[in-house]
């Protein structure tokens, strides 16, 4: 039996004492409830049971259990299975501020309103709950809006999320996650599109990633490096590759669209220094719908309305809409061509300028190329141009004209081969040809004029001379020629004027009386139009040349008929 002192009303103490007793017997009770009261189960504890049975007990550590003999903490709360535990607070009525509630499945919840369970179906306002191994949050009588898995993982509108945050939303225009700054503005948002899921990055390793309607469409390097619509392919930054821009689609290309916030304004990409600024610009301007490139703070070239490439001008010269390039300088334009070989060795091409028709044909119409004519060593650069053109009916060109490293012009054709002509009329003033001896190399026009053609027809040279390639080596079948006698005696010479060109009286043969008498000595060529189309009539000619030739053998014959002659006059005088 335990003893306790009492203070009193007098000032003077007594002592009291209970038994332990039990929860059954406490040893204090109330009078009619014997089975109510406190009791000590054990040295330094004290309990309180109702009905019989303890439901609070404080140990020798000052730590109390609520259903538990032996509490683990400082509060320690034990229900039977299936018993709601809760703890309310409310202000008035019956509606509770606040309550934690054991009920059902659930391991406890913390929820306001009108104090059902979370799963009663009944409605509550906010509640937080346990339930077999995760974390539960409702509001506004939504049984749930976010849950706290037992692998950590945290869901949003979800009660299976696949990820350490999941979200998900029934409509497409809600927002997964949004930040905003101290105005409350939006920062920026993790959301949904109508197409599928939007989502702003998805860190891999060192990498970032942003993507919508569920595919990856940009890549955020570890160095910085931007790489938009590509998933297989990242920024090299050993290339200067910062921005990359790719379309996933095959066959599709891509684009980067800069737009002008103004009726005729322009829009423009700058490349600077971080110690100058502007030092390179690509500009479109739609004021005169020209793409100008800026270098070193200077236009170098621009793309007018026309499509013509101008490049040291920015105004094109020339009504011709068709002269897609323009080069201006102020000691004139130039274009060089190339070629990108530290070696170049006899008959290698060192540039061209080709021609070709839209008829799909990959063969060009005509070219000049540019030839090395031998080995290229340092200040020894030998080259030739060579000209081709494709013949009608062909279908590639074919070489027809070429100079070679020592200025030789050398040509084939198969029809004239050069047709030169003047606009000056026919004089004895005017040139169509000139040819000159002892030039100084580099530098056409000089020299000593030796043969000349003059507009009127005249050939002229410095020494009468006039010469046929006529090496027995190169002929056969040498006899003597028949007698020409006949043939200048029956041919006719006349005197005439030209219609055009010409008005002073010459003398010579027409071709076609000379032709009845001696068709060897006229030619004929067929008339072209300026295209080199035949009009269907021929112009005749007369070879001077061979009437030379048979002139000759006319006065042998003569010569030999006087020496006959001269004998027998000889032979009548010597009588």
């Amino acid at each position: 039996m335990t003893q306790t002192k009492a203070q009193l009303i007098d000032g003077k103490s007594a002592e009291i004492e209970f038994s332990g007793g039990s929860a059954s017997a406490p040893a204090i009770s109330f009078t009619g409830d014997t089975n109510t009261g406190v009791y000590s189960p054990g040295a330094d504890q004290l309990a309180i049971s109702t009905n019989g049975t303890g439901r609070l007990f404080v140990d020798a550590n000052g730590r109390v259990g609520v259903g538990t003999a032996s509490p683990t903490s400082a509060l320690h709360i034990d229900v039977a299975s299936g018993e709601p535990l809760r703890f309310r607070s409310r202000i008035s009525g019956s509606n509770y501020f606040a309550h934690v509630n054991h009920a059902g499945g659930d391991l406890a919840y913390v929820g306001a309103g009108g104090g059902a369970a979370l799963n009663s179906g009944t409605t509550s306002d906010y509640a937080i709950r346990a339930n077999q191994g995760a974390l539960l949050f409702a509001t506004n009588g939504n049984f749930e809006r976010m849950r706290l898995d037992s692998s950590g993982r945290l869901g949003l509108g979800t009660s299976s999320p696949t990820s350490i945050l999941h979200c998900n939303y029934a409509t497409a225009t809600d927002t997964y996650i949004r930040t905003t700054n101290s105005a409350g503005t939006n920062g920026f948002d993790f959301g949904v599109s109508s197409g599928g899921e939007a989502w702003v990055f998805n860190r891999n390793n060192t990498n970032m990633y942003l993507g919508t309607n569920s595919a990856q469409r940009v890549t955020i390097t570890a160095g910085g490096n931007v790489g938009i619509g590509t998933t297989d392919f990242a920024p090299a930054s050993s290339y200067y590759d910062d921005l990359v821009v790719k379309n996933a689609t095959a066959g599709t290309g891509c684009g980067l669209t800069l737009i002008s916030n103004a009726t005729n304004g322009f829009s423009a990409v700058d490349f600077a220094d971080t110690d100058a600024a502007g030092r390179g610009r690509l500009t479109y301007s739609h004021a005169d719908d020209s793409l100008r490139v800026d270098v070193a703070g200077n236009e170098a070239f621009r793309v007018d309305s026309s499509r013509r490439l101008l490049v040291g001008t920015s105004t094109a010269f020339g009504a011709a809409a068709s002269e897609l390039l323009q080069v201006a300088n102020a000691n004139g334009g130039k274009i060089s061509l190339l070629r990108n070989d530290t070696s170049i060795a006899s008959g290698n091409e060192v540039g061209v300028i080709t021609w070709y028709s839209a008829d799909g044909n990959t063969q060009p119409v005509a070219s000049i190329a540019c030839f090395a004519d031998g080995d290229h060593a340092t200040d020894d650069k030998p080259g030739r141009l060579v000209f081709s053109t494709t013949a009608d009916g062909a279908s590639s060109p074919t070489e027809r004209m070429k100079i070679d490293k020592n200025g030789t012009i050398a040509a084939v054709s198969t029809s004239t081969c050069v047709d030169a002509g003047t606009t000056l009329p026919a004089a004895p003033t005017y040139y169509i040809y000139r040819g000159r001896h002892s030039a100084t190399a580099g530098s056409p026009g000089t020299g000593t004029i030796c043969f000349t053609v003059l507009s009127n027809g005249n050939v002229q040279n410095t020494n009468n001379s006039y010469g046929a390639i006529s090496d027995i080596k190169l002929k056969e079948n040498i006899v003597d020629a028949n007698s020409q006698w006949d043939d200048l005696k029956a041919l006719q010479v006349r005197n005439y004027n030209f219609k055009e060109g010409q008005t002073h009286t010459q003398i010579g043969l027409i071709a076609q009386e000379a032709e009845l008498v001696s068709p060897g000595l006229v030619s004929e060529s067929p008339d072209l139009d300026e295209d080199g189309n035949d009009l269907g009539t021929v112009t005749k000619s007369v070879n001077y040349s061979v009437l030379y030739m048979k002139a000759v053998k006319a006065l042998q014959e003569a010569m030999e008929r006087i020496e006959v002659l001269e004998a027998k006059v000889n032979a009548l005088e010597g009588n």
